[in-house]
């Protein structure tokens, strides 16, 4: 981790999303599995992966307020470990502190609702390899995979973690409530049920 510069990820980033052999064909066969109709797509693109980069970024970094909410409610009981991981990156010599959000670097305040915020720029691992989870439960001093319980909201790391026996739920990007259902399954002493049925989720 760490060996790619900044710039010349985003220059890659950049290059690979303006791939459009590659990215046409990806979208076609999503509408066709999805069912949906796939409108006309470019016939020349030139993406600018810093610009791209940074508001994927700003998008992701968007606070959760319900799931915040659930995190606290958890650490409160203290009967529950919370820990995040996060695939970010280092910052690099020269940058300053307007530039962590584009890396995924999140804020002390973020940081502090965790027992642990596992960082791959940190750790030298990244979601979906088995090893950063191992690297977790590890850490967690956790007895058994089964004993876990992972949300994230991409399917190849829930796949990862679902194979070393821990049990997943997918998080919805804009909502949150069927995830957080599935989660007061496995919380019978914690009740989840005034955040699920906030208006605001």
């Amino acid at each position: 981790m760490g060996e790619l510069q900044l710039p010349d990820f985003y220059e890659q980033f950049g290059s690979q999303m303006s791939d459009l052999i590659f990215n046409n064909a990806a979208y076609v066969k999503f509408c066709s599995k999805s069912k949906k109709t796939c409108p006309k797509l470019p016939t020349t693109l030139q993406v600018n992966g810093k610009e791209l980069w940074k508001q994927m970024m700003l998008e992701a970094s968007t606070y959760n307020l319900p799931i915040i909410k659930v995190i606290k409610r958890l650490r409160e009981s203290g009967k529950y470990r919370v820990a995040a991981l996060t695939n970010n990156f280092q910052l690099p010599e020269g940058k300053t502190a307007g530039d962590e959000e584009a890396l995924g670097l999140a804020p002390i305040e973020v940081k502090r609702l965790f027992d642990q915020f596992i960082e791959s720029s940190q750790v030298g691992l990244r979601k979906p390899d088995p090893k950063f989870f191992e690297y977790a439960l590890k850490l967690l001093k956790v007895g058994s995979s089964k004993e876990v319980v992972f949300l994230d909201d991409l399917g190849i790391n829930l796949k990862a973690a679902q194979k070393l026996g821990i049990n997943t739920i997918k998080v919805g990007i804009y909502d949150v409530t069927p995830a957080l259902e599935k989660l007061q399954q496995f919380l019978p002493d914690v009740d989840l049920s005034d955040i699920i049925s906030s208006p605001k989720l």
